[in-house]
């Protein structure tokens, strides 16, 4: 009887989860083996054409590591999928992957980092909203929408997965330093110019990370509650005004952009 990959699953305060899986070496070698097969297409062996050359002498010609990284890309998603029904979980985000034992003959070991979204407890938000916005007089939609975050912010409490923090944070400073490439600056006066340290920037930008992922659960929440909803025609207009490519998840992108601005819009006109 074919032996099958176990999974372990721990769970952590904030929603961060670790799947720990075990692969039966016989599906490891049969991974492999496609892994060899598809690498190998892009390779020449000596005294073979381009392609065709046999198992284990385009296994010599490969880099170890290509080899392993190809095996897991191959089996890790009918791991990942069966994880999720066994587990019974909603992961937010595709897993960080880890590997723990690779041995040859042996079973190898693979660690999966993702999360699940925190669930949004919103509790007479709208009575709040209006509060706070009748204590500021002739305001304008702007600094009405500013208030509305930051009540948001201050009431809902949500505890963010790290995971997503930390995704978050490290986009947001790969753009910066492509900004900064671009003009022609090194990080290091960069940093001079604004008197911050690595440090400190990045945690600065960890806070807003924290805070941006935050407004965008309440938001998203609030917008299921509330049943708002988007006319295509409005995904198109917004699309053509910015130039954007029309695929599925660029329209994905707009539609939650849209989504979100008309829920602040709601929102800030409780007054």
């Amino acid at each position: 009887m074919k032996t099958k990959a176990t999974s372990v699953l721990a769970k952590s305060g904030d929603g961060s989860i670790q799947i720990t899986f075990s692969i039966p070496y016989g599906e490891i070698k049969t991974a492999r083996q496609a892994a060899v097969g598809e690498l190998s297409q892009n390779i020449t062996v000596p005294g073979f054409r381009k392609g065709k050359a046999p198992y284990q002498k385009a296994f010599n010609k490969l880099s170890p590591g290509d080899v392993v990284e190809k095996t897991i890309t191959i089996l890790f998603p009918e791991l990942f999928a069966d994880a999720i029904r066994e587990h019974k979980i909603k992961p937010a985000t595709y897993p960080k992957l880890e590997l723990l034992k690779a041995e040859e003959e042996k079973p190898w070991e693979i660690k999966a980092t993702t999360c699940e979204l925190p669930r949004i407890k919103l509790l007479a938000y709208k009575k709040e909203l209006t509060m706070a916005l009748k204590t500021k007089k002739k305001l304008s939609a702007q600094e009405k929408e500013q208030m509305v975050i930051e009540t948001l912010l201050k009431l809902v409490e949500v505890k963010i997965p790290e995971i997503l923090i930390r995704e978050e944070t490290d986009a947001r400073l790969s753009q910066l330093l492509a900004r900064i490439e671009k003009l022609g600056l090194t990080l290091e006066s960069y940093l001079a110019s604004i008197g911050k340290n690595v440090e400190t920037m990045r945690a600065d930008y960890q806070n807003e990370s924290e805070k941006t992922l935050k407004l965008e659960l309440i938001l998203n929440e609030i917008a299921d509650q509330e049943k708002v909803k988007v006319k295509e025609e409005d995904i198109n207009k917004a699309m053509a005004e910015i130039k954007a490519a029309d695929n599925p998840r660029q329209r994905a992108a707009v539609r939650s952009l849209l989504r979100k601005r008309a829920v602040l819009t709601l929102l800030a006109g409780l007054v």
